[in-house]
């Protein structure tokens, strides 16, 4: 990720989805009109599926994802998601 203004990220990550802080970031970047580019493939971590549509969240060091701050991050599309979760994600995420 490439971003203007670095200050727009310094949050802590509270879960996945609109509660990590790469999306608190994204967010209040586009409320201050900074510029942001993504850089490399919009790919999921597990399936590798290219998509726009990718959701943040924390990973323990097992890899298993976590709902609140954690040492790892990776990007998944919504079906891996609830797959790792073993439930829904809707109402997690937005």
């Amino acid at each position: 990720l490439e971003v203007a203004d670095k200050r727009c990220f310094m949050f802590k990550s509270e879960g996945i989805g609109a509660k990590h802080a790469l999306m608190k970031g994204l967010y209040k970047a586009k409320l201050q009109k900074s510029t942001t580019r993504i850089i490399g493939d919009r790919t999921c971590f597990r399936c590798e599926k290219q998509t726009d549509d990718l959701i943040p969240a924390g990973l323990n060091r097992d890899y298993q994802v976590i709902l609140s701050q954690a040492p790892l991050n990776g990007l998944f599309c919504p079906s891996c998601l609830e797959e790792l979760l073993g439930r829904p994600i809707s109402g997690l995420i937005w």
